[in-house]
């Protein structure tokens, strides 16, 4: 783990976030939306490591909260749009169109 002090430095911030996006891509190009209580795909689970390792425990904690709002978010508006597009669908279906 980092020391405080490198953390903060805009190197270390810089790599911080290379580490946490990598991990965060390579879990969506599994088709996982990680949160928390996730599973980790296996294929991600060195990066995950690289994650922790280059960032601050604090940080970790910070991204996979804000990672499992994100997919919260996502996944309401998801249901949002195909609840409208279901009852905008089925508020047409077999009217005649005049």
């Amino acid at each position: 783990m980092p020391s405080e002090e490198s953390s903060i430095s805009k190197s270390g911030r810089a790599v911080c976030y290379l580490a946490r996006d990598n991990f965060y891509k390579c879990c969506r190009e599994q088709g996982v939306d990680w949160m928390p209580e996730t599973k980790i795909p296996s294929k991600c689970s060195a990066l995950r490591k690289e994650f922790q390792k280059k960032c601050l425990a604090s940080w970790v904690t910070h991204f996979d909260s804000q990672q499992e709002a994100n997919v919260r978010k996502a996944r309401a508006m998801s249901m949002l749009i195909n609840n409208s597009a279901s009852n905008a669908a089925g508020g047409l279906a077999g009217k005649k169109i005049d």
